[in-house]
């Protein structure tokens, strides 16, 4: 499986997923690999950094479904306002 893609459930439901690259506090447009016929109705957003996390730091990843074929998602640090560079987030969402 591949940093970006979707899988097929035998009981109708489609997975999707991947990481997008966020700069600061805010949020992105996602185009998702493949639109879903129906509805999305699961998302799940987790932070992803490569450096050390310290006391004074605290990622929170945010997600929005805004359509069957597009997503928001966003990163924040709550206590210094600024996001540390080199974060991104996970996303994955279900639908069917």
């Amino acid at each position: 499986m591949g940093v970006n893609g979707y899988t097929y459930l035998p009981n109708g439901v489609i997975e999707q997923w991947g990481t997008t690259s966020i700069n600061d506090d805010g949020f992105v447009s996602v185009t998702l690999p493949i639109p879903f016929p129906n509805n999305a109705f699961n998302l799940q957003v987790t932070p992803k950094y490569n450096g050390a996390i310290t006391e004074q730091q605290s990622l929170a990843a945010h997600g929005y479904i805004n359509s069957n074929s597009t997503i928001s998602v966003g990163i924040s640090d709550p206590y210094s306002g600024t996001t540390p560079t080199g974060t991104a987030v996970y996303w994955k969402i279900i639908g069917n």
